[in-house]
């Protein structure tokens, strides 16, 4: 039976009253916890890796851009009528025709009205997905930014595209960031009851009661005091990550994602990028670091990636030292780049 008292008791213990209930040994309590861990791992390396939602979002988008035109026929004789993909689930034979096959058939599509779609189905089924430009972890003092990005993630976007600053690519010609190729996802994941402890929800046997011989046991819960060591600070994990759908623009979504990232990071009092706040000389600087992309011949832009970490690379030395410039020209310190890794 269920013991527990005060204001984290359980729905049916709110009478004052006992319950049956499954319970544990107390003993058990590291392998119960285990088992929310085990929980929280799997969403965060394989239910909602980045790879995996940049595959969900890339289905999202291949389904959007057929909709229109993907047209389903369902019914008999004269009462045949044609139905979208969307519209498909108010008719039970047209609803039954949608298959997992549906990325295989718009691949395969020889409308020219499904080109867009037909495009990124190709790029779908040969893996070619977008491209994480980055991750922003949410903190208890960045629950605005955390509202705004999941009831209006274009704002996000519209904020990152505005940041001034653009590169060449290998052919000379000037790249820009476009809103839509931009996505913003907001993810979250926990041990299974949100921002809460899910031990608080358990019931636990003193090894006393378990040798007491009575047919009917009281359970209570657990101290967390006394299992500090494996209860973690924090049950819920929640973070914004922005993806590039133009790989040939991923390099440049990069930068203007950790200058609005740094931004975000040190104005405590705001979720947007305000031109004309304190924070206008460090977006200067930033953009000044993005847009030196521009100018720079192409054979220096591996100077940006893994192929060139020697830290003697003469290829670095002058985008090293631009950047230094953008740092000495900021009022607040930047963020550096070093073998690909941002260091604070």
């Amino acid at each position: 039976k269920c013991s527990s008292r005060g204001p984290t008791c359980c729905a049916k213990c709110n009478n004052g009253g006992y319950h049956y209930m499954i319970c544990y040994p107390e003993k058990c309590v590291p392998e119960v916890m285990g088992f929310f861990r085990f929980r929280f791992d799997m969403h965060s390396k394989v239910y909602q890796h980045k790879t995996t939602t940049a595959g969900a979002a890339m289905i999202v988008d291949i389904l959007r851009k057929a909709d229109p035109y993907y047209v389903i026929s369902a019914g008999a004789g004269g009462d045949e009528q044609q139905y979208s993909i969307s519209s498909a689930v108010i008719n039970q034979d047209a609803f039954l025709t949608l298959k997992d096959t549906i990325i295989e058939d718009i691949k395969n599509s020889t409308s020219r009205d499904l080109e867009p779609a037909r495009a990124l189905a190709e790029r779908f089924l040969a893996r070619d997905l977008y491209k994480l430009a980055g991750e922003l972890n949410i903190r208890t003092a960045d629950q605005g930014l955390w509202k705004l990005a999941k009831s209006q993630p274009e704002e996000i976007v519209r904020e990152i595209c505005g940041i001034k600053g653009g590169h060449t690519d290998e052919n000379g010609e000037r790249v820009v960031l476009r809103e839509d190729d931009v996505l913003v996802q907001p993810c979250s994941w926990h041990y299974g009851r949100k921002d809460c402890n899910p031990l608080s929800a358990v019931r636990f046997v003193h090894r006393q009661e378990l040798c007491s011989g009575e047919d009917i046991l009281i359970a209570h819960e657990i101290d967390e005091e006394d299992y500090e060591t494996i209860i973690p600070r924090s049950f819920i994990k929640k973070c914004i990550r922005v993806y590039s759908r133009n790989p040939s623009k991923t390099d440049l979504l990069v930068h203007k994602f950790q200058a609005w990232k740094q931004v975000i990071a040190n104005n405590a009092t705001g979720t947007t990028v305000n031109t004309k706040s304190r924070f206008a000389p460090q977006l200067a600087a930033y953009a000044s670091e993005v847009s030196m992309l521009e100018n720079t011949p192409a054979t220096n832009t591996i100077a940006l990636t893994q192929d060139s970490e020697d830290e003697g690379s003469n290829l670095c030395t002058p985008i090293k030292n631009r950047i230094k410039k953008a740092e000495d020209a900021s009022p607040i310190p930047l963020p550096s780049f070093h073998h690909g890794v941002r260091h604070n």
